[in-house]
């Protein structure tokens, strides 16, 4: 025996779901975004430097005495 007017539980639990999916994917891509304006510019700045270290170390002329 079924009852016509009384709401699918199981509609309102996916409706629940379907909501904190995706507020966590909002999240996850926000996260994403900050986690890429912190680590991209440390990388990018690290790469520099080692460029600018090697390209100095080339320039110098090389002796043991520097380096001891």
């Amino acid at each position: 025996m079924k009852i016509i007017n009384v709401p699918d539980a199981r509609s309102v639990r996916i409706a629940g779901i379907e909501i904190i999916d995706s507020v966590k994917s909002v999240a996850s891509v926000f996260t994403e975004i900050l986690l890429f304006m912190v680590w991209f510019p440390a990388i990018v700045y690290g790469l520099y430097r080692f460029v600018i270290v090697l390209w100095d170390a080339s320039l110098k002329p090389q002796s043991l005495i520097e380096f001891i």
